[in-house]
């Protein structure tokens, strides 16, 4: 799939999943399945994985950090053609993690205005950046996209064999002999009492 890529589409979705599967299963992460949901205007997908909520907070991030290495790369433009500008970007990549920023944070923070609190959007991206610049595999990435593309439905088995890595453990192995996520990208503890109580994050 080494091609330009549009954004809203199966590709793109495809390439999404994909990343939250390679950062699972380079985490040592029970990856379930991965699922595309073609539609029209636009394509979604989900990817299952059974780990602790930390697990939970680092491989939400798995999504945005595969679209950033797109965008970065030149690879992810408009539907029809066209680059996207920074802006464009980030309106359509965290419009695709909105479910990735609630495992992220481990509570939804949309306020009356329909929009997160751009502190938290920022750290988010901020985070996200860091792991497809210094984690992510992006061979693998793309693999485990091809692959999704072709059935619409992968099963953890599915999803290792187009990686090409072998066993759950040998793959973890390989993925920069388990990759520690630096500390920094670890979900503040605050803000599970924030999301139980009355006050909000700036």
């Amino acid at each position: 799939m080494e091609h330009l890529i549009e954004v809203d589409s199966p590709e793109l979705a495809c390439f999404h999943e994909g990343g939250h599967a390679d950062l699972a299963l380079g985490l040592g992460v029970q990856v379930i399945e991965s699922e595309l949901h073609r539609g029209t205007p636009r394509s979604g997908g989900r990817m299952r994985a059974f780990g602790t909520p930390e697990d939970r907070n680092r491989v939400g991030l798995g999504g945005y950090a595969a679209e950033f290495y797109l965008h970065k790369m030149g690879r992810l433009v408009k539907p029809g053609g066209g680059r996207l500008t920074d802006k464009e970007f980030m309106d359509s990549a965290m419009n695709n993690a909105a479910d990735d920023k609630v495992s992220y944070f481990g509570c939804d923070f949309v306020q009356q205005s329909g929009l997160w609190p751009g502190g938290l959007d920022r750290e988010f991206m901020s985070h996200g950046a860091t792991i497809s610049n210094s984690f992510m595999r992006f061979q693998v990435v793309e693999s485990i996209a091809d692959a999704l593309l072709i059935k619409d439905r992968l099963n953890a088995q599915e999803i290792l064999a187009s990686t090409g890595l072998g066993t759950p453990l040998q793959y973890c192995k390989k993925s920069l002999l388990v990759r520690v996520i630096p500390l920094g990208t670890t979900i503040p503890p605050f803000y599970g009492l924030r999301c139980v109580g009355q006050a909000t994050p700036e």
